[in-house]
């Protein structure tokens, strides 16, 4: 079997966000874990001689898709967060057209690969998509992210000037993010919020905007730190560091930071809802993600965990890790792999 992924997401903004993680992610461990069939890679929209084509990305309002694809072809499909919110996303005459356009090119899917159980829910109610047809393939973090010792962290503590105990976001500020409700939180967390991500730090975004004002008006701004873009090999230093991991979001198609913190034995403090019960199971602090002070309360109890219960302290963070281990690559690439077979079985 030779199969043709499509890269074009790391030309993109998409490279330094999830997406790109997973289109980065497919290209290493798919070669190097399935010796049995061909992988090739294409970005510039001409898909090469091959019997199955996968791209990694679907997206609801502009051409990724074409209704004239003569080879059989898989799509990931992470999550549907406008059409969950729609009143948050709104979209003009041209994007209702594209969606138009997206959904009848979807219909000529062999399959649909989603991240949970969540988005497979989602696939189903708002583009009509057969059950039958849709599978369930979870994310798994790189190898990288690991239980490391204090002391081979020092260096990143000393890089980026981080406090004893802190609170570690990673990820976006799309509405979905929750981060203002987090901001709010914070005035009743006596500690340090330190924020990961590129677009944490793009003030020409609204949301940035919005999110500074909100520290401003809450008091809080002394208590947060926005890192921007971290390496890698920083970024798993971090999460080592970290008291615990919070992830306050209204919505996630799968959540990966969630999995990448425990791997690295942080505690994590989730919102329950979506795919973050499917990602943590019982091993997290669950929060209503409406609530700033639940999100508050949820903090504090890891934090008084800690300094108070050492020895369930530890208990929860051998139970992240053992959470965290039930998703690889290697179990992503066999599911991911068998999804290609169905496909080609149609």
């Amino acid at each position: 079997m030779k199969v043709a992924i499509d890269t074009s997401p790391l030309k993109t903004g998409h490279r330094l966000r999830g997406v790109g993680f997973y289109t980065k992610s497919l290209i290493e461990n798919l070669p190097k874990i399935d010796r049995n069939n061909e992988y090739i890679f294409f970005d510039d929209g001409t898909v090469p001689s091959c019997n199955l084509v996968h791209y990694p990305y679907f997206d609801l309002y502009f051409n990724t898709l074409s209704s004239k694809q003569k080879i059989p072809f898989v799509v990931t499909i992470h999550d549907l967060i406008p059409l969950v919110f729609p009143e948050l996303f709104p979209v003009g005459i041209r994007g209702k057209f594209n969606f138009w356009r997206q959904k009848k090119a979807l219909k000529f899917a062999s399959r649909i690969i989603c991240d949970s159980q969540c988005s497979k829910i989602d696939v189903i109610k708002y583009l009509n998509f057969d059950p039958n047809l849709v599978d369930v393939v979870y994310l798994a973090p790189s190898d990288d992210y690991k239980v490391l010792e204090k002391e081979d962290c020092l260096d990143i503590k000393q890089k980026y000037d981080l406090p004893d105990d802190f609170i570690l976001y990673v990820g976006d500020v799309n509405y979905n993010k929750n981060l203002v409700n987090l901001i709010l939180a914070m005035n009743k967390i006596d500690s340090t919020l330190i924020m990961v991500g590129s677009a944490l730090v793009d003030n020409s975004l609204n949301e940035v905007r919005e999110l500074v004002s909100q520290m401003r008006k809450s008091g809080v701004s002394r208590k947060i730190r926005r890192l921007g873009f971290v390496e890698n090999e920083d970024l798993v230093k971090i999460y080592n560091l970290a008291t615990c991991y919070i992830q306050p979001s209204l919505y996630e198609g799968f959540g990966l930071p969630v999995v990448e913190a425990m791997a690295c034995g942080t505690p994590v403090v989730i919102s329950k809802n979506s795919s973050l019960e499917e990602v943590a199971k019982d091993v997290g602090f669950f929060v209503n993600a409406q609530d700033y002070d639940s999100i508050a309360k949820g903090v504090n109890k890891v934090l008084d965990l800690k300094i108070n219960n050492s020895k369930n302290f530890d208990l929860l963070r051998k139970k992240s890790i053992e959470q965290s281990a039930k998703f690889t690559w290697e179990k992503t690439v066999k599911m991911i792999i068998n999804s290609y077979i169905k496909a080609l079985n149609v």
